[in-house]
């Protein structure tokens, strides 16, 4: 004789420890994901900070033509500078390296008005092995 379904006994009466098992999970998983969320979110926008900090502002761009190096002190750069309103003054970053990539240079050069292309003596610690702009902004 096949086996008949357990009867229908209704729906679990509240305060039932069965009913607020299963009930308490969903709760704690929906809240588990908006926290993730939060966190999700606040770190994106400071990742995104971080960026646009290091990279520098995107109307005003650096490139580099040439470098030099002059001794084991001392590396000349040459690079040029592009922004959309040439009226602005622009501060540039510049970095030496040494051939393991270590830095062993580093300074702000500020770009006056109208000024495109600009060579700057930059001081090093060690033999420079590679030079770079590392990023450009409007002065303020």
């Amino acid at each position: 004789m096949p086996a008949s379904p357990p009867p229908d006994t209704g729906p679990a009466p509240a305060g039932d420890p069965a009913t607020a098992r299963t009930a308490e999970p969903s709760r704690r998983s929906r809240l588990g994901l908006v926290v993730i969320g939060v966190i999700a979110a606040v770190l994106a926008t400071g990742w995104a900070s971080v960026i646009v900090f290091y990279n520098g502002d995107p109307t005003t761009r650096g490139e580099i033509i040439s470098w030099r190096t002059e001794s084991d002190s001392a590396v000349s750069v040459t690079f040029q500078v592009g922004r959309t309103d040439r009226t602005q003054p622009a501060v540039c970053v510049l970095q030496a390296t040494d051939a393991q990539h270590v830095e062993v240079g580093r300074a702000e050069v500020r770009v006056p008005p109208g000024r495109e292309r600009v060579t700057h003596r930059l001081a090093t610690t060690a033999r420079t092995a590679s030079a770079d702009v590392t990023g450009c902004r409007t002065a303020s």
